[in-house]
């Protein structure tokens, strides 16, 4: 089977495949690129014009609680002033959840993906009222949007950082990747151990 010319072909071609990643890692590994905060701020502000958000973003504080009593407690609270970590501290079933989840922005369309019944709430509601408490499975919720972004706005920096580090260290690779490239063609130009038309 492996003396076919079919075979023989496609693993010539494997081979040149795997030789070449490897060339490509061993190249990368001698010349590191890096991206500095600098370069993802600049690249951010050039290209501010590319980053608009496409739905709206909120801020939502979302709290679960063990029984209905609970609930109108926290909610109260809330009414009356009591900071957010106290509420989630004294009431919340899911605290980690609940204090992480209200320091983000998250797109309209992942809150509540599930068809809950909180959902409907988000379009009605304005910023710092509170959502009636609902019951769910057991459990009692009711939600309080503290922040929104409208769609067509540009997003904070903070927020596209990682993906703009991505983008920028992926084009220098490759940059790095076709001079390297260039050089070996150039070099081998000039031996004459090919000949380009």
């Amino acid at each position: 089977m492996a003396e076919l010319p079919y075979t023989k072909e496609r693993l010539r071609k494997a081979q040149a495949s795997v030789i070449q990643e490897v060339m490509r890692e061993m190249l990368l590994q001698q010349n590191p690129v890096s991206v500095t905060e600098s370069e993802v701020r600049d690249y951010y502000n050039q290209h501010r014009s590319n980053f608009v958000l496409q739905e709206r973003y909120l801020k939502v504080r979302h709290v679960v609680t063990a029984t209905l009593e609970d609930s109108r407690q926290a909610k109260n609270d809330l009414l009356r002033g009591v900071s957010w970590d106290m509420v989630v501290e004294r009431y919340a079933l899911y605290k980690d959840e609940a204090l992480v989840n209200s320091e983000r922005y998250i797109p309209e369309s992942a809150l509540f993906p599930d068809n809950s019944p909180m959902r409907e709430y988000l379009s009605v509601m304005g910023i710092s009222e509170i959502s009636p408490i609902r019951s769910l499975n057991d459990q009692f919720h009711f939600i309080q949007i503290t922040s929104e972004r409208s769609a067509g706005e540009h997003p904070d920096l903070d927020w596209v950082t990682d993906h703009i580090h991505s983008w920028l260290e992926v084009e220098k690779r490759r940059r790095a990747i076709r001079i390297f490239e260039q050089n070996l063609i150039m070099q081998a130009q000039a031996n004459n151990e090919i000949e380009i038309f």
